[in-house]
């Protein structure tokens, strides 16, 4: 039997069994998957700026100094606001 200690979930504190070997590598820290993906919408927003057309490349203004025009028009996602307005008269 391997060895196993007792944790709780980042996201919603319920008690979990964690093999060691598990733990020792950064990993059991949450019950279930869905557990894992809600803490990390709300440490990271990606999913937020997805659903708002906004897209991965786009969750963080300061980067676009970074990109030409062309480029920064292919990551604007295309039905969002902003693309739906450049083919708009």
């Amino acid at each position: 039997m391997p060895a196993t200690i007792d944790k709780h979930c980042k996201h919603c504190k319920k008690s979990i069994t964690v093999r060691l070997a598990d733990h020792n590598r950064g990993w059991g820290n949450f019950c279930n998957k869905s557990c894992k993906a809600k803490h990390q919408e709300a440490r990271n927003g990606q999913h937020a700026a997805y659903l708002n057309g906004r897209g991965v490349s786009n969750l963080h203004p300061e980067r676009l100094k970074y990109y030409e025009e062309d480029e920064y028009m292919e990551s604007i996602h295309p039905f969002s606001s902003e693309g739906l307005g450049q083919w708009t008269d």
